[in-house]
């Protein structure tokens, strides 16, 4: 992602002042049922971060990083003896905004048609899942994820406010997860409240509900002289620290 600050005429001087990866990122959720058990459901998310599927996306270079995590130390599991779990001989994507997940869909429908899985894609042309009745008959959901300037908190609010998670998972498991999330708000210590929020995306992640699939790479571009301006975790300008140099005599 270039982002460029400054006057039209002048882009020609401009130089990187601040780059890095962004906490945001796109993921995949899987609904599991008659259409998809929980190891076929394993050997997806295998194929999507084993195989060359992500690193190989055509998008623009240096744009995206395939995700290691949900956040920084929130690992993805590694299992054991998935690639000779049989897929389902159909299943149904439904995917939002943004653009590189229109590529992502194409990569993984073409991968998966040469293993005998017959994918079909279902676009809603949003940023959100608002109004998206495909929900009710997708298998699989991609989507992005923004995080804000409290990672946890934002990912906690996913979880009970997304209109995604009622389809991704049945009635007994969605209620189980809510009261899973109020019961770890009522502990009085932060470190363990944030210790039980890990543990509930790692056990979404292991029975194969949640992976994270990229983060984007970031790269900001001023006029000579400015220094100091990042971007925030919701991708907007922090002027705060940003700085000029004083006036040569």
């Amino acid at each position: 992602m270039q982002i460029a600050i400054g006057k039209p005429e002048e882009l020609a001087t401009l130089s990187q002042v601040s780059s890095g990866i962004s906490l945001g990122f796109c993921y995949l959720t899987l609904k599991k049922g008659s259409r998809l058990n929980v190891q076929q459901a394993r050997r997806l998310i295998h194929i999507i971060h084993h195989t060359s599927l992500l690193k190989t996306l055509p998008v623009d270079e240096n744009l995206i990083m395939p995700s290691q995590g949900l956040l920084p130390g929130w690992t993805i599991p590694q299992w054991q003896d998935v690639d000779e779990t049989p897929l389902p001989k159909k299943l149904t994507l439904a995917y939002h905004l943004p653009v590189e997940l229109h590529t992502m869909a194409e990569q993984l429908r073409h991968y998966l048609a040469t293993l005998g899985c017959e994918l079909t894609l279902i676009f809603h042309n949003a940023k959100n899942w608002d109004n998206c009745p495909a929900l009710a008959q997708a298998d699989l959901m991609m989507g992005d994820r923004l995080i804000g300037e409290a990672p946890e908190y934002t990912l906690e609010q996913w979880l009970r406010c997304d209109q995604i998670w009622p389809h991704v998972l049945d009635a007994p498991a969605f209620s189980h997860l809510q009261a899973t999330l109020d019961a770890l708000q009522i502990q009085p210590n932060e470190k363990d409240r944030r210790a039980a929020l890990q543990q509930v995306f790692a056990n979404l992640m292991d029975d194969a509900t949640l992976t994270p699939l990229f983060n984007y790479h970031y790269r900001i571009s001023a006029p000579p002289g400015v220094n100091g301006v990042r971007l925030t975790p919701r991708g907007w300008f922090e002027f705060s620290e940003a700085w000029l140099p004083p006036p040569s005599p």
